[in-house]
């Protein structure tokens, strides 16, 4: 029902008939993201795995699905390495994801040398989200007060 999708959401998506069937689709959304999407909002359970945890917090965002956002947030939560952590503090930025972007604050502040020691990697990140690196970088050299904040 498109009547229950926020103002410009509905732009987002493609309709087409096939066989006098409607068909939506959804861009920048893969068919099984978009499947186990459907799967949580009629159920609140879903196949998650390292492999589309953050696209489905990323689906979760752009259609503003709280208990999904919450739902993939907590396990990309518990899954965040040397090789996620950039691509998961932005997701969590972009989709306002609080407990993602603590726990990979966290994260970072841990792991510092080593991420910035991926050079190729830290310098896009950094010419791309300049406000992610000075909070990181902030937080880095504030770790007792990071530490002390309630989230």
């Amino acid at each position: 029902n498109m009547v229950r999708l926020k103002a410009g959401q509905g732009d987002q998506l493609e309709k087409s008939e096939k066989n006098g069937i409607l068909v939506i689709t959804v861009p920048n959304t893969d068919t099984e993201t978009m499947k186990q999407v459907v799967l949580f909002m009629y159920t609140a359970r879903c196949n998650i795995n390292e492999d589309n945890a953050i696209e489905l917090l990323n689906a979760a965002g752009r259609f503003d699905i709280k208990s999904l956002k919450v739902f993939s947030g907590s396990f990309i939560a518990e899954h965040i390495t040397l090789h996620n952590v950039l691509n998961l503090m932005k997701s969590a930025y972009d989709y306002d994801n609080k407990l993602v972007r603590q726990k990979c604050t966290a994260f970072f502040i841990d792991n510092a040398q080593e991420i910035m020691a991926m050079k190729e990697t830290w310098k896009i990140f950094a010419v791309n989200r300049p406000d992610i690196i000075a909070e990181l970088l902030y937080w880095n050299v504030n770790k007792e007060e990071f530490h002390r904040q309630k989230f």
